[in-house]
């Protein structure tokens, strides 16, 4: 019987390329004059399994690999030659096989999020956490280290924190709505904790959960139905990704939104990273975007070379490149140096 990662060496095997392919402006044309970004380069595309979804992924640059959660299971690929060195599985230590959220933290210590809890593991040995209120059948769905230290966790069952003193799970103190899924979480620049979930952007200030998205009294409420991915730039903006209405940046006074008409290649915007030049990557239901410093959209998609359009997830490595995931693949894109005439 073949295992999980007989698997992924014979579609990786059958599916590495290298190709070149273009990186659109927002006019849905290869800009002429800009020939540095045109010539991009698809080192991999290699296989996780027909019909696997990629839900996740976190370089880890310590260890120089990708951590890539499907629905199978836990892959460690090697930063360079993008090869297995690591697959995992409920027989490893996962509560199961459908990984939903990575999160690498301060110690080392690699958090695995699935449909069934949580676990953690660091060098060969794993930890679960069978009695952590409810959150061992619960679905966890992001991770986020806060200013002190603790590791706030979202799951379908609420917000959880990890206290590495005590060495325990508990509940958050400051519960979220029943039914309110929080998909992602990031700081501000105070400190402050944002979640995307699935009834919007949400602040806590003081000891109340307040959408920020919220305008004056008496007008109907701006915020999109549900948000992917929460993202903080080096500008101190707070970035979101939301289900049907695009891209949304917040400098601390006023929101700026961006959708297709903007050049954005989708309106579902599921995950958002930032590269070493702090452009920033956006994953959509029509391919990859980015948006660099000078505020110009560029995008790519499945006529471009990309396997799918539809990326579920992306990661920036520290070489530069950017890993984007897909059903069934993953694909590993070289990003050159950039010149603009």
């Amino acid at each position: 019987m073949k295992t999980f990662r007989d698997i992924f060496v014979i579609a990786l095997l059958a599916t590495a390329v290298a190709s070149y392919f273009y990186l659109r402006d927002d006019n849905g044309q290869s800009p002429a004059t800009e020939s540095a970004e045109t010539n991009w380069r698809m080192l991999n595309t290699f296989g996780v399994g027909q019909g696997v979804d990629v839900h996740a992924m976190q370089a880890d640059g310590e260890a120089g690999v990708m951590w890539i959660g499907t629905s199978v299971g836990v892959v460690g690929v090697d930063l360079q030659g993008a090869t297995p060195r690591h697959t995992f599985t409920r027989a490893d230590g996962l509560p199961d096989e459908d990984v939903l959220s990575i999160h690498i933290d301060g110690q080392g210590y690699k958090w695995f999020g699935c449909s069934r809890g949580l676990t953690r593991y660091k060098a060969g040995e794993w930890r679960q956490f069978p009695d952590a209120n409810g959150l061992e059948q619960s679905r966890v769905y992001s991770f986020k280290t806060l200013t002190d230290g603790k590791l706030l966790i979202g799951a379908k069952a609420g917000l959880y924190q990890f206290d590495p003193e005590t060495d325990r799970i508990s509940p958050f103190a400051h519960p979220l709505k029943a039914g309110t899924l929080p998909y992602a979480i990031e700081l501000d620049r105070e400190g402050r904790i944002w979640l995307g979930t699935n009834h919007g952007a949400l602040t806590l200030r003081g000891d109340t959960w307040q959408d920020p998205l919220q305008p004056s009294a008496g007008e109907a409420t701006a915020t999109p139905p549900q948000l992917f991915d929460i993202h903080r730039d080096p500008a101190d903006n707070i970035w979101i990704g939301s289900s049907g209405s695009g891209a949304g940046r917040f400098n601390g006074i006023n929101w700026q939104g961006y959708s297709t008409q903007n050049g954005l290649s989708g309106n579902n915007v599921y995950t958002i990273v930032e590269d070493e030049k702090q452009n920033l990557w956006f994953g959509t239901e029509g391919g990859i975007s980015r948006f660099d410093s000078r505020g110009r959209w560029r995008s790519l998609d499945h006529s471009s070379g990309l396997p799918s359009d539809e990326i579920y997830t992306l990661a920036a490595a520290p070489d530069g490149t950017i890993w984007a995931g897909v059903k069934g693949a993953v694909a590993r894109i070289g990003q050159p140096t950039l010149s603009h005439h």
